[in-house]
Parts: structure tokens; sequence; C-alpha cells
């Protein structure tokens, strides 16, 4: 079982290297606004030294992302506009990383770590009471996101020591390295809106300003509800993209 859970593990990593490399390849040979057709399996494979299994499996992961698309017979054809959109909330689940990714040096500030005993409505009604993290993140040195991670008690670890960890890592790392309940997907609600008191406060701010909020709904296996999050961005300081795609 842990042969297997290595050898998983393993290979995520591999295809996760091997999509950054194709997204640099397109990036750095595809001009703007012009498609670009990647080399063929065979020298693509040849290029990035993994074998054509993990290579499919990466282009169909980048495909699912919006970044190519792939026919049979026309080859796999690059996106550079969609490559290039480095803050794309869609699929930057980490706003830890989306902001690396967009240039920016992020860095986590905790403020509030505590056990509210009161139920979340959105967890089941026996799951009484959540761990409460709030975070200010910061993108070169700038107020520039606030989180409110809400995690049910019944998956927090025993130990104290494992539970401060929350404070400086995502709750996605969190839930998954300290809890073992890996946040599968997400459901989010979005709003556009000014910011309150509470935030203009928390982030240093004089007046209101637009603000982008995340209300997140985060699920284990099986459909298990582990995570109620609200993530506030200051939507003046970054270009945050989505993408629309079509599953017919």
């Amino acid at each position: 079982m842990k042969a297997d859970s290595v050898a998983n593990g393993s290979q995520k990593l591999l295809s996760q290297k091997t999509k950054l490399e194709i997204i640099s390849i397109i990036r750095k040979n595809a001009k703007p606004g012009v498609p670009y057709k990647l080399p063929n399996e065979g020298e693509l494979s040849a290029t990035l030294g993994v074998s054509r299994n993990v290579l499919r499996d990466s282009l169909a992961s980048l495909a699912e992302m919006g970044l190519v698309t792939r026919r049979r017979g026309r080859g796999t054809i690059a996106n550079p506009d969609v490559a290039n959109a480095k803050c794309r909330i869609d699929i930057d689940p980490e706003i830890f990383v989306a902001f690396r990714d967009s240039g920016y040096s992020p860095a986590i500030h905790s403020c509030n770590l505590a056990f509210v005993p009161e139920a979340d409505p959105v967890f089941n009604a026996k799951m009484a009471g959540y761990l409460l993290s709030e975070k200010m993140i910061t993108a070169n040195g700038v107020p520039a996101a606030y989180v409110k991670d809400r995690i049910v008690a019944s998956v927090l670890p025993s130990e104290s020591s494992n539970i401060a960890m929350l404070q400086s890592t995502s709750h996605f790392d969190f839930l998954s390295s300290y809890c073992n309940e890996p946040i599968i997907y997400s459901l989010s609600a979005v709003k556009a809106t000014l910011s309150e008191d509470w935030f203009n406060h928390a982030m240093g701010l004089n007046e209101p300003e637009p603000i982008l909020v995340l209300d997140e709904i985060g699920y284990g296996y099986d459909f298990r509800v582990l995570l109620h999050s609200f993530i506030y961005y200051r939507s003046s300081l970054f270009d945050l993209r989505f993408l629309r795609k079509s599953w017919r």
C-alpha cells in the first residue's frame, strides 16, 4: 500500500513537471494571438525525456485546463493567450501559487486561528464546530487578499502542533498533509462588491474599494464537505481571469 502511494505521488509529480515544461514551451515559442502547433508526440516526449503515456496524460490535463486542443489529423494546438493568462482562479485554487505565477513574491500572515463551537450551515448538522483560520496574503509586501477558512472539526488532527501548521500553509496542503483528507474539487460562488469596514481595517485601506469575493465549498472523496472558505481579492491589483469551456 505504501509503495503504491509513493509510486502514485512520483507519477503525479512527473506529470505536473511535464505540464509546466509544456506550458513553458508554448510561452517561449508562440506568438500572441497566433495558435501554436506543438511538436508530435514522439518528438515532444524525447525533448521532455518522458514516456508517451506520461506525455498523453499531461496533454489531456492541459486540454481540460483549456490550454490546448487535440484533434486527430491536426495534432495538438495551443492557445498562447490562455497559456499566458497568469492569474486564472479557475485552475489556481491556491492564492499563494496564483500570485507567485503572476510574478509576485507572496507571503502568508496569520491573523487568527481558533475553534468555533457553532455549526456552519454548509457542514452536516451533526458536524458541530469548526476550526477557523484567517490569513492575509501579501504580494510584494502589499496586502492583496484575505482568507477565512472553516475546516470541519471531525477531520482535524489530534495534535495541536499539527493544527498550528494551518497558520503557515494553505488549507489544501493542511487537509492533505495533516488531516489525510485532500480537497478533490471545490464549488465557488463569485461576487463583486465594495470592501466592508472590517476588510479595510485588516488591509490598511483608507476607503472602500472594489473586491472579488469567492464563497467556496471544498469537497473530499465521496462528496464529503471538508471546507467552507471565503476569499477576498483586491481586484484592482490583479488581472483575475476565468476560463469558460464548452462541454458539448
